[in-house]
């Protein structure tokens, strides 16, 4: 190994460091925060991706309209930004066009999540990816599809992540919806 090589424990280190340059992917990541309140409390000045990130979870909250928050989502380039933060708001764009009749979108949304995920990416950001390719079959009547995402989000994601309790009620629920309850 020559002087400028960088040794691959470091190389290692550094890209665990670099995985995690995003205060808001970090803590959601590592805790079960809700997006929106994450979001909420990351300081001042925002960048344009978590201004239209929060409106978009607000939204989806019914706290804000969905044309203004369209309008908004739209106008952020989608180049220059952490790949997980693009992640969760083409996710959370995806859920909120879903919700508002918009299946076509929301498919050509996640599409781009999808082709944005790499081997660094976290599985909580891939299991955000996948909880609304459910919610998109579950809204076109997929119900086999649907399912079958929510059980591979279990594989997905570990047991001792923080965000699985969410995922585990999510399946819960579908199956509920389906006179499956006590599944």
């Amino acid at each position: 190994m020559n002087k400028r090589e960088t040794p691959p424990k470091a190389r290692a280190i550094n890209s665990l460091t670099e995985r995690r340059t995003d205060e808001v992917v970090d803590r959601y990541v590592t805790s079960d925060t809700p997006l929106a309140v994450l979001l909420s409390q990351s300081p001042e000045p925002r960048s344009l991706l978590v201004q239209a990130l929060l409106h978009v979870q607000e939204c989806i909250e019914g706290k804000r309209l969905a044309k203004e928050t369209m309008e908004l989502a739209q106008a952020v380039p989608l180049k220059g930004w952490n790949s997980e933060l693009l992640i969760l708001f083409l996710s959370s764009w995806a859920e909120l066009s879903c919700r508002i009749g918009r299946p076509s979108a929301a498919e050509t949304l996640l599409h781009r999540a999808r082709s944005i995920v790499s081997d660094e990416t976290h599985p909580e950001i891939l299991a955000a990816i996948m909880l609304v390719e459910s919610n998109l079959a579950d809204a076109t009547g997929n119900k086999s599809r649907c399912e079958d995402v929510l059980k591979d989000i279990l594989t997905t994601i570990s047991e001792h992540s923080a965000r699985r309790k969410t995922y585990v009620w999510e399946r819960a629920l579908f199956l509920a919806q389906q006179g499956r309850g006590t599944e």
